[in-house]
């Protein structure tokens, strides 16, 4: 099977220039890309998410907390008792923080549970020196390791970028007072599985940005080096080019339902 780099969110932004034809930032600006990518990112990940499995510690009951579970939109199955041949996928509520598992039995305290989580998908910028970041900001390390890092203590970042932890949980220090805590997820989550995500984000975002500067240009003879009638047409096709692509990779939930069993332990 090919295999791809994942785009990082600078090489993203620079596609989505080039993809417009605006890489000198005549028309749109830096900021104005950024802002767009993330307002477009929660929208794209409705369609098609990031798939994460994820461990859960279960208490001694049929309901379940899920709340520490980070950019949560669903849960497509739950597995329970876990590492099983065949799989023991289980029915299941979800009623915003709580899932309630249709067992004929209780799970055991601290036993695994997975979860086949969709996410919102992560675009996070590189990590950056003497820079300040405050608490619940994500980033990515300069050379990608498979993690993403959240502020958990304030702080500005030190001239030399840190060695990352890759442990779940674990605190990497940063400067005089930043701290690190390592997730395990991928900085940049678009190329999962799927290498054309990437392209169909870049189409949706810029067609959607060509769309929103020609009412404000329509007097004037071109846009850089683009009239507004051509500006019009490209966001036209690539708009339709980008929703046919999404119904492609558009996530199907699971409507299967599984028979109740005892445990089989």
């Amino acid at each position: 099977m090919a295999t791809y780099a994942t785009l990082t969110r600078a090489e993203l932004l620079d596609r989505i220039e080039t993809q417009l034809q605006d890489s000198s930032n005549a028309v749109w600006g830096a900021t104005e890309i950024s802002d767009f990518v993330n307002t477009y990112l929660p929208v794209f990940s409705l369609k098609s998410p990031y798939i994460v499995k994820e461990t859960l510690v279960a208490a001694a009951s049929k309901d379940q907390d899920v709340s520490s579970i980070t950019d949560l939109l669903y849960i497509k199955y739950v597995e329970y008792e876990v590492d099983e041949d065949p799989k023991r996928y289980r029915n299941f509520q979800r009623l915003e923080d709580e899932i309630i598992l249709d067992l004929s039995f209780t799970p055991t305290v601290s036993d695994d549970i997975y979860l086949y989580c969709a996410k919102s998908h992560h675009l996070d910028g590189d990590w950056v020196a003497a820079t300040a970041y405050t608490v619940g900001q994500f980033i990515a390390p300069t050379t990608k390791n498979g993690c993403r890092y959240e502020c958990t203590t304030a702080g500005t970042s030190g001239a030399t970028e840190p060695t990352w932890g890759t442990v779940a949980a674990g605190v990497t220090a940063d400067g005089a007072a930043l701290k690190w805590t390592c997730r395990t997820e991928e900085a940049t989550s678009l190329n999962q599985g799927r290498h054309i995500r990437e392209q169909v984000f870049i189409d949706m975002v810029a067609s959607q940005m060509a769309l929103t500067k020609p009412p404000k240009y329509i007097n004037k003879v071109n846009i850089g080096k683009r009239t507004v009638s051509d500006l019009m047409s490209y966001a036209d096709q690539r708009l339709n080019l980008a929703n046919a692509s999404l119904r492609r990779i558009t996530d199907r939930r699971s409507t299967r339902s599984y028979p109740k069993t005892e445990s089989y332990t």
